[in-house]
């Protein structure tokens, strides 16, 4: 055979008709499995555990916080937790710990899908997303009292 023609039959281009064995498991009968365990279940409309109740609402309050150290986070958590706004002044704090505390507080922000705002240079407003009736302005304003 010629180089071109080991190549076209190698890349399957060649013209010759080449029989292959199939396999023999191709013309057995299908196996029927019976459905998936437990497939027959109905689920309930409700969930059958208690949940926990829900806490009772009162009018968010804004807390100003002005950080000295990066251990003031726990301030800032346990307010945010407590569904409460946050002015936080960062302007004490060196440029690294700052950095590490705006990621502190995105974070705390994104998993409640609250809002983070930039009030003024290195103050930041936290809003939880059940302090709706507090916006921007009335954070800026409690910036201003700072």
């Amino acid at each position: 055979m010629s180089f071109m023609r080991k190549t076209k039959e190698f890349f399957g281009l060649d013209n010759e008709a080449v029989e292959y064995d199939d396999d023999a498991y191709y013309n057995d009968a299908a196996y029927d499995a019976p459905a998936a365990y437990g497939a027959d279940r109905e689920y309930a409309r409700y969930d059958a555990y208690d949940r926990r109740e829900a806490r009772a609402s009162y009018p968010s309050s804004i807390v100003n916080i002005t950080a000295h150290s990066y251990s003031d986070a726990k301030r800032v958590g346990e307010a945010f937790r407590d569904g409460d706004a946050i002015v936080l002044d960062l302007r004490d704090l060196p440029r690294d710990e700052a950095k590490r505390f705006v990621d502190f507080s995105a974070g705390l922000v994104m998993a409640v899908d609250g809002d983070l705002w930039k009030l003024d240079n290195m103050v930041f407003g936290l809003r939880p997303p059940q302090a709706d009736d507090l916006r921007q302005e009335d954070l800026r304003r409690s910036v201003r009292m700072l």
